[in-house]
């Protein structure tokens, strides 16, 4: 049985043409298999920056999204040019131009055919022996990536808040701070904030996230005007972000923030219509 494999690779030093082995694609007569190494991007992140690591992981994501869900639109692939390849199909020509004209962050290795069965045991095998042999392959449920969580909950309830509303003391009465921003914020009898949060962005900056909607909830609560706090986001990974983890587990617990996955949007969307929720400003 013909099938064939591709190794995506990370540059992480366009000067002298270093790049790193980041994922997987295999390729047979059934369905394709694709996945990557979080432990791996999470070196592109340490050598190039958040930046870099943003636009990778966006792309690995997408394309594991195309595997996954073969029926999906191929525009919203890459946001680079490989995205105006309006032929695109995950079929050995098309790896054959990425591997040719790719020549961004994320690159193509060259086509390998090999003369196997394209099964789960043997890609992981594979992925094992090319791509990262500490850390399982990244499969399975999707984390949607922050900017495009941010988007689709903006189109569902857009028209019923404030987005990204610098509060202020004379506003908030109680706020232990002059000023907070949070990403939304509405009102009708009593007021609705929320914000989105990446879990597994470094533990310092999560807890600033997490703290400012602690104060305005509470500030809210104390005046008696709460009526819903959200953070949206999504669950870490464990073994690589324990802290995160830690405090994604106490927002879970909490009784007074309600904890949203990015895949249930639609619980904050009904709330809003429920309860006529209208724009801060």
């Amino acid at each position: 049985m013909n099938s064939f494999y591709s190794i995506l690779y990370a540059g992480i030093n366009p000067a002298s043409g270093d790049k790193l082995a980041v994922g997987l694609f295999l390729r047979g007569d059934q369905r394709p298999r694709f996945a990557w190494s979080k432990r791996r991007v999470s070196i592109v992140r340490d050598l190039m920056g958040g930046d870099a690591y943003r636009l990778l992981a966006q792309n690995l994501k997408a394309l594991q999204r195309k595997a996954e869900e073969p029926n999906a639109d191929p525009s919203d692939l890459f946001n680079g040019d490989v995205a105006a390849k309006s032929a695109y199909q995950l079929n050995e020509p098309y790896f054959q131009y990425l591997s040719r004209y790719s020549n961004n962050l994320l690159t193509f290795g060259p086509v390998t055919p090999i003369t196997m069965e394209a099964t789960e045991q043997k890609f992981g095998d594979l992925f094992r022996l090319l791509v990262d042999d500490l850390t399982m392959a990244t499969v399975g449920t999707l984390r949607k990536d922050i900017d495009e969580t941010k988007t689709q909950l903006k189109e569902r309830i857009g028209a019923r808040v404030s987005w990204n509303v610098e509060l202020t003391q004379l506003e908030i009465p109680g706020l232990l701070v002059p000023t907070i921003q949070l990403d939304f914020i509405g009102r009708n009898k009593k007021n609705v904030i929320g914000e989105v949060v990446d879990f597994e962005k470094p533990d310092y900056y999560l807890k600033a996230d997490i703290n400012k909607v602690d104060i305005v909830t509470h500030a809210l609560n104390e005046k008696g005007t709460l009526g819903k706090a959200y953070v949206v986001g999504d669950e870490p990974e464990e073994k690589d972000h324990p802290q995160q983890h830690l405090a994604w587990l106490a927002l879970k617990a909490s009784k007074r923030i309600e904890l949203v996955p990015s895949s249930e949007i639609q619980r904050v969307e009904q709330h809003l219509e429920e309860e006529n929720v209208q724009p801060w400003r």
